[in-house]
C-alpha cells in the first residue's frame, strides 16, 4: 500500500522523492510481538531494500525511505543484526545511552509530556517553551530528530514546536 506507489515514485525522480532531503521516514507503530513482526518485516520489505537506508554498524548507506518502529520495539534483536534496513524510534529515556544516531534516528515524545494535559486552544508558556529547547538541544547533540506526536492539531502550534526545535510533527490531519 505505502511501499509499491513510493518505488514507483522513486524510480520515476532518478533515485530520490525530495531534492533537497536525503530520505522520507516512514515509521511503522509497532502494537504487539515486536521480535515476530521484526522477522515479518524483515522477509517482506527485502524487496524494497534497494530504496531502503542500510547501516552494517561501519558503513551507512543513504537512501530515499528511512524506516523506524515505534511502539512496541524490538530492542533485544534490532540492534544486533548484522545489516540493519529498520531502525528503532527512541523515546525520552534512551537519551544519553549511547543508542547510536544511524540505529536510532528519531526520539518522539507525547505533547502532553512536554507541556502537560493543557486544553488545546492554550498556548504554552515560555517557560514551557524553554524546556522543550533544552530537550531539543540535547536529543540534537545525539544527532536525532524530535517527532513530537498527539500534539494539537492547531497548525499556530506545529509552527511554534517547529521554531522551538521540532523536527517531525505527527498529525491526523495532513491537508493541513
Amino acid at each position: 500500500m505505502y511501499l509499491q506507489p513510493l518505488a514507483a515514485l522513486i524510480e520515476q525522480q532518478g533515485g530520490q522523492l525530495y531534492p533537497e532531503r536525503h530520505s522520507l521516514f516512514l515509521m511503522i507503530d509497532v502494537k504487539t510481538n515486536a521480535s515476530t513482526l521484526h522477522e515479518f518485516l524483515k522477509k517482506h520489505l527485502a524487496p524494497y531494500r534497494r530504496f531502503l537506508l542500510t547501516y552494517d554498524h561501519q558503513s551507512y548507506c543513504e537512501n530515499a525511505i528511512t524506516i523506524f518502529l515505534s511502539g512496541e520495539r524490538p530492542l533485544k534483536t534490532l540492534p544486533y543484526e548484522d545489516e540493519l534496513f529498520l531502525f528503532l524510534d527512541g523515546r525520552s529515556s534512551d537519551i544519553g545511552k549511547s543508542f547510536d544516531h544511524r540505529l536510532m534516528p528519531v526520539v518522539s515524545k507525547r505533547y502532553s509530556e512536554m507541556f502537560g494535559f493543557l486544553f488545546w486552544n492554550v498556548v504554552p508558556s515560555e517557560a514551557s517553551w524553554r524546556r522543550f529547547r533544552r530537550y531539543t538541544e540535547e536529543v540534537h547533540k545525539e544527532g536525532k530528530l524530535v517527532r513530537m506526536w498527539a500534539s494539537p492539531e492547531d497548525e499556530f502550534i506545529w509552527q511554534k514546536l517547529l521554531e522551538n526545535g521540532a523536527d517531525i510533527i505527527n498529525t491526523d490531519e495532513p491537508k493541513k
